[in-house]
């Protein structure tokens, strides 16, 4: 296993400085947002078109690899000549994330902003963007949304609200993931994963399009809140398919 670390731990690093911890503290790989205290990547100089062969050259003599490419991205806005100068800082990313060999972006969508409802901004994303699998877990201090959008990737729901626990310690494993909680052995719980896990019976895979809300008591509601596909649903190794 392959090791990384994020210069969002160190923005005001130069890159050199990266190079040089990077490789001293035996990491190999770097996820990178911000340097030097820029956090836009297409104003760092070592990312400027020209330079990239001689960045690439300099990370691979200190062992390290390209893991990510970050960025601050909100879809979730009311106005649409804001939301494009963040598409096209999140296409900038992808761009860059390509020509670096780095194989995922991340983006940071920070808060929804008022008026503004989260449905509409999974929509707009539905409506306009290429989508191969939308499966998001938000969550707040009291409350959980999921959603498993399309049909791409399995989402699961296990409510263990009205168990009552007998004090033995809540361990679910399947052939590919464990959890094991001594915590919710005391209390109920509902819980998401990419698979169903032996240890408990009532796994549900969740709906294409479905959307399920937590709230601070355990309640689960649950609806479907995008009957239709993607506007350009991606298939894999292959290019949009339009629906």
């Amino acid at each position: 296993m392959k090791l990384a670390f994020s210069t969002l731990g160190c923005p005001e690093w130069t890159f050199d400085e990266v190079l040089q911890y990077g490789e001293q503290y035996g990491f190999q790989g770097v996820s990178f947002r911000g340097i030097h205290g820029e956090m836009d990547l297409r104003k760092i100089p070592q990312f400027a078109e020209a330079e990239r062969p001689a960045t690439i050259r300099r990370l691979a003599d200190a062992g390290l690899e390209p893991a990510m490419m970050m960025a601050s991205a909100r879809f979730a806005l009311a106005d649409p000549g804001e939301r494009q100068k963040h598409l096209d800082e999140a296409r900038a990313a992808i761009d860059l994330a390509a020509a670096m060999g780095a194989p995922a972006i991340r983006v940071f969508g920070g808060a929804i902003p008022e008026g503004v409802e989260p449905e509409a901004a999974y929509g707009w994303v539905a409506e306009n963007l290429p989508i191969y699998a939308l499966n998001i877990l938000i969550t707040t201090a009291t409350d959980l949304w999921a959603l498993r959008y399309p049909d791409s990737h399995q989402l699961y729901v296990l409510d263990r609200s009205t168990v009552h626990p007998d004090g033995s310690s809540a361990e679910l494993r399947s052939r590919r993931i464990r959890t094991r909680s001594e915590r919710l052995s005391e209390i109920p719980s509902v819980v998401f994963a990419s698979e169903p896990m032996d240890g408990e019976s009532g796994w549900r895979l969740m709906d294409s399009g479905e959307l399920i809300h937590v709230d601070a008591d355990l309640r689960l509601t649950s609806g479907i809140a995008f009957p239709d596909p993607p506007a350009q649903l991606l298939r894999p190794g292959g290019s949009p398919d339009p629906v």
